[in-house]
């Protein structure tokens, strides 16, 4: 895979409250990524449960742009792509 044109490499996992992992990724394309669907990351796939959004006063983020949160999990998700998928009743 070209590394120029890899899109959503995370090269961030952070640990979080309410059971959540925060993940970063590296040349994010988020155009497929909404609460409730799915990402495949590796073999396996997880419900996303926030994405960026932005606070119109003052214009800033509350999560980085080039993150989302997923339900805790144990696997090892570095330097993996994240892959962005309807939830099967809007597939």
């Amino acid at each position: 895979m070209d590394k120029l044109n890899t899109k959503n490499k995370i090269i961030d996992v952070y640990k979080i409250a309410h059971r959540l992992v925060s993940i970063t990724v590296e040349n994010p394309d988020f155009s497929d990524l909404k609460i409730n669907h799915f990402v495949r990351i590796g073999e396996n796939e997880y419900r996303v449960h926030s994405v960026p959004m932005i606070c119109s006063t003052p214009p800033k983020s509350i999560f980085n742009l080039d993150t989302f949160t997923i339900d805790y999990t144990e696997d090892d998700l570095m330097n993996k792509v994240a892959v962005f998928r309807r939830s099967d009743s809007e597939a």
